[in-house]
């Protein structure tokens, strides 16, 4: 008989979690690329353009932070009780 059981942490310890950190930074990065990719082409005063090269940025970070989450849940957490 195998049982396997998940255990769930509670929200406070999410709230400290790297990884939760790092997939927010990401995700903001990307949505902020997104906003301004609708601006893109026009130009500010004194000259300068919007750049939305940070939704680019925010993607390979996204990337990095899937692929280190991936490597470490590989092995799995599982409790097996026989």
């Amino acid at each position: 008989m195998v049982i396997e059981i998940e255990v769930e942490p509670p929200l406070d310890e999410l709230y400290c979690n790297e990884h939760v950190k790092r997939l927010t930074l990401a995700f903001c990065k990307i949505m902020l690329g997104q906003i301004r990719g609708k601006y893109d082409g026009i130009t500010l005063p004194g000259g300068g353009s919007v750049s939305k090269d940070i939704g680019q940025e925010g993607q390979q970070e996204l990337d990095k932070v899937m692929e280190n989450l991936r490597a470490e849940t590989a092995f799995g957490q599982e409790i097996f009780f026989a």
